[in-house]
């Protein structure tokens, strides 16, 4: 099924591929290139699946996962990093995150991460303080 999803990731050409191949599949995109661009689009826009960077300027990945955790709990998410290390699994683990994706990884893993969080389950729309 379709989702919208958010993607929240500084690297442009990482960012444009990864739009691509998820539009390609019937899903709505909203590209971001850090946190604080995400948590505005979150404000006005319902989503279904944040796609996140860990590594990011302004609002990192770790800390968007903690203000959807709070803001927009029924958001699945997905992150992504160079250096999934101990701290980001955990991270992850505590704050419910459905996948972590070691960079690099292939489009095809990607596909099959995605369309394992079962989606669309509903928009979960939140006007947060952001």
């Amino acid at each position: 099924m379709q989702a919208t999803i958010l993607l929240v990731e500084d690297d442009q050409v990482l960012r444009t591929v990864l739009s691509e191949l998820l539009e390609s599949r019937g899903h709505s995109m909203m590209p971001c290139e850090n946190g604080r661009e995400a948590v505005r689009q979150l404000v006005f826009a319902p989503v279904d699946l944040v796609i996140t960077d860990l590594s990011m300027p302004e609002i990192d990945g770790f800390e968007l996962i903690k203000i959807l955790t709070f803001e927009w709990p029924d958001v699945r998410v997905i992150a992504m990093s160079g250096f999934a290390d101990d701290r980001a699994r955990r991270l992850t683990e505590i704050y419910g995150v459905q996948a972590l994706l070691q960079k690099p990884f292939s489009l095809d893993e990607m596909l099959r991460v995605v369309e394992s969080c079962q989606l669309p389950r509903g928009k979960s729309h939140r006007a947060g303080g952001y």
